[in-house]
């Protein structure tokens, strides 16, 4: 079998892989990772929660160690778009890991061959595909662009007016606790950037306007605390509460 791995030199001319690969096969409930440092070596496999970054990068510096690999060596990754959105690539490379979100319908391979579920690759495939396409072999696949975090919000907020997010055909009973929040949002975090958008675009309107207003402030807001609950992202320009060495918080 042909084992291509990339490296780079070190004294005494020995190899020393410069990169570990990771594959996502994204479940509801959890992930499947598949990792490799190259071609023809065989991958590592593991499954964690899904979401839960902090087992991912428990189990990242578990592959570098496993393939011997330095614990600064880059990491490379790559996932099939569809379930998970764009937050996970902005998380990522906030972790410095470079990634790629897959067309599933682009890439390379026998469709007979696929699995039934759901149609997709499992993560040893990608993995491979991954190593691949790092090499110069762009054929694999067509890589989706990430949308910004702004225009993914808008795409968001556009899919709840259609669906049953925060209106009128939706929840009321979510829709009225998440204006109550708002206007509470507005009332004591009115120099955050949610609060001023608001203020420029809707405080000088009418009753009606400011009616409208509100609602979309609700919109942006649950997203904002959903980030803030999923990844510790305090909303922009919103005052934090600093946590005491013993455990209690204070206004900062």
């Amino acid at each position: 079998m042909l084992t291509v791995t990339t490296h780079q030199k070190t004294e005494g001319n020995a190899p020393a892989v410069t990169t570990l690969y990771v594959a996502f096969e994204l479940g509801e409930r959890e992930w499947k990772l598949a990792f490799t440092p190259g071609l023809g070596q065989r991958p590592r496999h593991r499954t964690i929660r899904a979401r839960d970054l902090r087992r991912l990068d428990e189990e990242l510096g578990a592959a570098k160690r496993r393939f011997h690999l330095a614990p600064e060596v880059p990491v490379r990754s790559c996932y099939e778009a569809g379930r998970e959105g764009f937050w996970l690539p902005r998380a990522l490379t906030a972790r410095g890991i470079v990634n790629v979100v897959v067309d599933a319908s682009s890439i390379e391979v026998n469709r007979r061959a696929r699995r039934a579920k759901a149609d997709r690759l499992d993560a040893e495939k990608l993995v491979e595909m991954l190593v691949r396409y790092a090499m110069g072999g762009r054929r694999v696949w067509h890589v989706v662009h990430v949308p910004s975090e702004a225009a993914e919000d808008r795409r968001h907020l556009e899919r709840e007016r259609r669906e049953l997010g925060i209106s009128k055909s939706g929840n009321p009973q979510l829709r009225a606790l998440m204006v109550e929040l708002a206007w509470l949002w507005l009332r004591y975090q009115p120099e955050s950037a949610l609060s001023r958008w608001y203020e420029a675009r809707f405080a000088g309107g009418g009753p009606r306007l400011c009616r409208i207003g509100i609602v979309a402030l609700a919109r942006k807001l649950l997203i904002a605390l959903w980030r803030y609950v999923e990844f510790d992202e305090v909303p922009a320009g919103a005052v934090a509460e600093a946590k005491h060495e013993s455990g209690g918080v204070t206004a900062a």
